[in-house]
């Protein structure tokens, strides 16, 4: 079975490094967000020395960001979850049906996630370039998904075929903007067509902008699964809590992303759907709105268009105009073909 499927939205919370440092704070999280319905939750793997080069030094000062006046190696340090950590927060989320994707940044994060009872591995956007990493998880047996945020188009077009090199692989690909948050004019949810162009896998959306119309209008656009960050409800010191939803929020949030999808995705001829059946005999209809005697000419000021539907479809009107009345009509006396002679 694939992880993903086109006949249903998954929302995949994800923790980054909205835990204070604190395990209880992470395995709160978990509680929390099983409490509100969540399915899914995304964790991340890496270990600070691996991620970034571990030296303070201007060229590895971060600017003109919400963490400006951090040194990446600082940065990473307060975000990471320790894989200690991570052992009890897999097996929690097991205990309570939550499934799990891992986020690896190195080819040891990723063999030691493919030790873990997890569900699928993540290939964050920026290390969506470090294609031997990319080649170790694609040979693996585990589901891969991967973020394209700040991909130029040739990297696109590489990692498109890197991934329909293995075509039996159960990978995806989401629309990602690497901003915190993300501007709304910076999301480029037209290209969701394009990605879908890509494969016949669903397509996902790594949202990092604030509320919830960016995600509603990505599951509007075609796209199957949603990633989020979340914090918890009084956390307004942790490294992405300024571009993550409360986790209050998550329970209504999946919802409205439900609503978007049954509401764009339901295979509907045109005309009446199924629900309006028994609502076509409440449509108007045409009426005499005078009493009228046999013989009468019919003119346009004796007709009226009235709800219910117990009279002709009011497309007859012209047609009726002129005819002579076949018998005598009582005021609102309902329009049929016997009224009139068409001759």
């Amino acid at each position: 079975n694939m992880l993903f499927n086109h006949n249903s939205v998954t929302l995949l919370p994800e923790m980054s490094g909205n835990h204070l440092g604190s395990l209880d704070n992470a395995l709160e999280f978990v509680h929390q967000i099983h409490q509100q319905g969540a399915k899914w939750l995304k964790l991340q793997c890496f270990e600070p020395e691996q991620i970034a080069v571990p030296l303070r030094s201007e060229e590895f000062l971060i600017k003109n960001s919400a963490w400006s006046g951090n040194y990446l190696i600082d940065l990473y340090k307060k975000s990471y979850t320790p894989k200690a950590w991570l052992y009890e927060l897999i097996s929690l989320s097991n205990k309570l049906d939550i499934s799990v994707v891992l986020s690896v940044f190195s080819t040891h994060d990723l063999e030691w996630a493919l030790t873990q009872d997890i569900k699928a591995l993540k290939i964050a956007s920026p290390e969506s370039i470090d294609y031997q990493l990319i080649q170790l998880a694609l040979d693996s047996s585990m589901p891969l998904i991967i973020s394209t945020g700040m991909q130029s188009v040739d990297e696109l077009m590489f990692l498109r075929d890197l991934l329909n090199s293995h075509i039996n692989k159960d990978s995806y690909l989401m629309l990602c903007t690497s901003s915190y948050p993300a501007e709304p004019s910076d999301l480029k949810l037209q290209h969701v067509y394009k990605f879908q162009s890509f494969s016949n896998n669903p397509i996902g959306f790594s949202d990092h902008s604030i509320g919830q119309w960016a995600s509603i209008s990505a599951i509007a656009l075609g796209c199957s699964f949603i990633e989020k960050h979340f914090r918890l409800d009084h956390d307004s010191e942790s490294v992405d809590h300024h571009f993550s939803m409360p986790i209050s929020q998550l329970n209504d949030f999946k919802k409205n992303l439900d609503f978007t999808f049954s509401s764009v995705s339901s295979v509907q001829d045109l005309g009446p759907s199924q629900s309006e059946l028994e609502s076509l005999k409440y449509r108007p209809s045409l009426y005499f709105c005078n009493s009228l005697p046999k013989g009468h000419v019919i003119q346009p000021e004796d007709l009226i268009c009235l709800r219910p539907s117990l009279g002709l479809h009011p497309r007859f009107f012209p047609e009726i105009i002129g005819s002579m009345l076949l018998h005598d009509v009582q005021t609102y006396q309902p329009v049929t073909v016997e009224s009139y002679s068409s001759s």
